[in-house]
């Protein structure tokens, strides 16, 4: 296989980190509105509607997470830089095992939220996404020493 030079793999990596960016943009709204909902105990004045669309929404960027999980595995990886891209598939794998949590949280039939896990799964993916940028600033500082 031919080596993959680093411009060629943080081109692949900046097309994956755009569709990422622009999946959290789409759920963000749906996120923020059960979140206050839950904050202020008032999941019950939610419509039957919005609840379903929330589901749907959060399935939606789960599946597109999980297809972004796969491509961010596939992406040829420069030597030098092969084990700071093992922690951020680490980092980004677990950010979807978050994102999966918190979809579990919520129960697809009916207006229900286990509040506990939908907490939990949030901070596991603040967590995840804060190390994944870590990471990937420390992969672009390694590219500007001389």
């Amino acid at each position: 296989m031919k080596p993959v030079s680093p411009q060629q793999y943080f081109m692949g990596l900046q097309d994956i980190l755009e569709r990422i960016g622009d999946t959290n943009e789409g759920v963000s709204d749906y996120y923020e509105k059960l979140s206050e909902h839950l904050k202020n105990n008032t999941l019950a004045d939610l419509s039957d509607a919005e609840y379903k669309d929330i589901y749907a929404e959060f399935a939606d960027a789960v599946d597109k997470y999980k297809q972004m999980e796969v491509d961010i595995q596939k992406l040829p990886v420069p030597v030098k830089l092969i084990g700071m891209n093992t922690n951020l598939v680490k980092y980004f794998k677990h950010y979807v095992e978050g994102t999966q949590m918190m979809l579990d949280s919520l129960n697809p039939t009916q207006k229900e939220v286990n509040l506990e896990q939908f907490n939990q799964s949030d901070e596991i993916q603040s967590e995840m996404i804060t190390r994944f940028q870590v990471t990937f600033s420390k992969m672009i500082g390694t590219q500007h020493v001389h």
